[in-house]
């Protein structure tokens, strides 16, 4: 029998790859694993040095076993990436598609030559009206991802856009049932951007991509240190902590790290809070649209102190969730330290690798996604 489709993701940081497979007491996690890429090799979303990046693919794919010719699937997100939410007049699913994807090009990165997407809400609403979901993706992106998955010798089939892949892994497949009672979001800090996505009871409402990110943060420290990329980068990680934390050492490269990262941190809170209030504004009634929960997932989630930070700073809960702590998988054939040490990071390539048991009924998620739609804004209910 093939082997299941393997997740590939392909960060300016990292490649993380995952697989799940049917198992006798459900999906099993059968691969989990990831591997440096040289700095530059994905630039604003694309991949610019395929050699690199090719090699690092095949890299995993020896470490791994995925042999030559096994069916992969990508994302795409960050800028690359806009995600919007309308109703279009219609009960026909195929009209209200074609219509949405005609009104996207008008606006998606890229314009008309963009790769745009529309999921249309299988229920129609009382209005004659069918909710769409529109993914629209610039075509660099999405075709050097394609490109340096192919000549790692994988066969791509599938490229998914990055929101939904983490909305998968960390609120469809999660146990919590809290998160589809309230508003919550999914805050994703990656090396050179991140993203805000918001859900009201499930349903997808706002998407908005975030400049502030862990290069952001490095190169912070780099300038106040007047120190090199590489060892800001370490410093960061092992000393520095958010203004209020505890620093990870007693030294004085601490402490002026530490202050270092207030102005981007500052900055990020700014576009967070821009995105929150945006959602409270014009998707709900007001005092009733405030997120109750963030849910911090990324690479830069790791950084010291930060939930407390942005807790702090947002008035609102914001927290790292134990990723394989909440998904229904059998994850017994990885340490669990390790597991604890990739679950930051790794939302997005578990989502990709959910994707097909979502689709087919075969993973039990604590909710039925199905039953979810989309979310609009006010003014466009009221019309």
């Amino acid at each position: 029998m093939a082997r299941a489709r393997v997740a590939v993701d392909i960060g300016a940081y990292s490649i993380k790859m995952a697989q799940i497979l049917p198992g006798a007491q459900g999906p099993r996690l059968e691969i989990l694993a990831s591997t440096r890429i040289p700095p530059g090799a994905v630039r604003d979303g694309e991949v610019v040095d395929d050699f690199e990046v090719t090699e690092c693919i095949r890299e995993l794919m020896a470490a791994t076993g995925i042999g030559r010719g096994s069916r992969a699937s990508t994302c795409v997100g960050g800028p690359s990436v806009i995600v919007k939410v309308s109703a279009y007049p219609g009960t026909s699913a195929n009209a209200v598609r074609d219509a949405a994807i005609e009104d996207a090009a008008g606006w998606a990165p890229g314009g008309a030559d963009a790769l745009i997407e529309a999921h249309v809400v299988p229920a129609a609403s009382a209005a004659g009206t069918r909710d769409v979901a529109i993914a629209a993706a610039a075509r660099p992106a999405v075709e050097s991802r394609v490109s340096a998955v192919a000549k790692a010798g994988l066969v791509c089939d599938d490229v998914d856009a990055e929101p939904f892949a983490l909305l998968r892994s960390l609120i469809y497949a999660s146990a919590n049932t809290a998160l589809f009672v309230r508003p919550v979001a999914v805050l994703q800090l990656g090396e050179t951007y991140g993203s805000l996505t918001i859900l009201r009871r499930g349903a997808f409402a706002l998407y908005r991509p975030i400049k502030v990110a862990g290069a952001a943060l490095t190169k912070a420290v780099g300038r106040a240190l007047a120190i090199p990329y590489p060892d800001a980068e370490a410093l960061k990680e092992t000393h520095a902590a958010t203004p209020g934390g505890e620093p990870g050492a007693a030294v004085v490269e601490s402490d002026r790290a530490t202050d270092a990262l207030a102005p981007p941190l500052l900055e990020l809170v700014g576009e967070v809070r821009l995105a929150l209030n945006q959602y409270a504004s014009q998707y709900e009634p007001e005092g009733v649209g405030k997120v109750e929960a963030v849910l911090l997932t990324g690479g830069t989630a790791m950084l010291r102190g930060l939930e407390q930070y942005l807790t702090q700073a947002l008035g609102t809960r914001v927290f790292a969730p134990g990723l394989f702590d909440a998904l229904a998988l059998d994850p017994s054939a990885f340490d669990p330290q390790y597991l604890r040490l990739c679950a930051p990071s790794s939302a997005g390539v578990v989502g990709l690798a959910l994707a097909p048991f979502l689709a087919s009924g075969r993973y039990r998620p604590a909710v039925d996604p199905s039953v979810f739609g989309v979310v609009h804004p006010r003014d466009r209910q009221a019309s």
